[in-house]
């Protein structure tokens, strides 16, 4: 099984029985990531960061181990809202047959203190 924690530091591969056999830094901090996608033919794990966070997209080859980022996570932020003007970022993702989906959420999010709407 493989699971994201929350954590953008902790991407893990577990046994049916919960045994952690594997783990990953997804190479998005400042994210909860809680979303993954899974390529099977490709052997490869794809990270999304969420739009209410840092955003980011990384993949993480299954065979290697290595975790390579194509997206950065937060460029130059909106001084309205304090969130980033342009970058790659999703609440969903899945991977396969040679491309990805993302799913973001419909309109702006806007942060308020320690807490994000959308």
């Amino acid at each position: 099984m493989l699971a994201a924690t929350g954590d953008a530091q902790r991407v893990e591969e577990l046994t049916i029985d919960g045994r952690i056999i594997g783990q990953w830094d997804s190479g998005l901090p400042g994210n909860h990531l809680m979303e993954v996608g899974f390529d099977a033919e490709a052997g490869r794990l794809y990270a999304i960061g969420s739009c209410g966070y840092a955003g980011g997209l990384s993949t993480i080859d299954l065979h290697t181990d290595q975790v390579r980022r194509l997206a950065s996570p937060a460029g130059p932020r909106n001084p309205d809202t304090s969130l980033p003007l342009s970058f790659i970022c999703g609440e969903r993702i899945e991977a396969g047959l040679g491309g990805l989906v993302v799913a973001r959420l419909r309109g702006p999010c806007q942060r308020r203190g320690p807490r994000v709407s959308c």
